[in-house]
């Protein structure tokens, strides 16, 4: 519950008028990706060699499906700002260091990033946290 309390707060904390347009469309749609979600960490799960079950992902489907839409290189002008993209990746970083074991969330970034060339460098700096976080993979 504490890791859902605290992202919620970055949300509203980072949140401004420029980029609560984009929240509000991404919030109707992430009802629909849960199972797709948990297919998807399975699968970054797997691919990242960790033989024990995926502890409990401590982020909200919101976040999950944001962040990755932006490492796979969805994200466009006419469905993201720049200030949404950046607002999302520092909240995606801030859950990284918050979480108890961030291996699962670490573990999506890294799955749904591994063709990209980071673009900028807020997004550079979340791929190589995650990938810190999945080398030093004691929880």
């Amino acid at each position: 519950r504490s890791c859902h309390a605290y992202e919620s707060s970055l949300w509203v904390d980072f949140i401004s008028s420029l980029s609560i347009e984009y929240l509000v469309t991404w919030l109707a749609g992430c009802r629909q990706l849960k199972v797709q979600q948990k297919i998807m960490i399975s699968q970054a799960w797997s691919k990242a060699s960790f033989s024990d079950k995926v502890p409990p992902m401590c982020v909200s489907a919101l976040l999950l499906s944001t962040v990755c839409h932006i490492l796979r290189g969805q994200a466009t002008k006419s469905n993201f700002s720049d200030h949404f993209s950046m607002l999302v990746i520092d909240i995606a970083v801030e859950m990284l260091l918050y979480q108890t074991d961030p291996r699962p969330f670490a573990a999506v970034l890294v799955f749904n990033a591994h063709d990209m060339i980071p673009i900028d460098e807020h997004t550079a700096r979340l791929i190589k946290l995650a990938k810190i976080v999945l080398c030093h993979n004691d929880p």
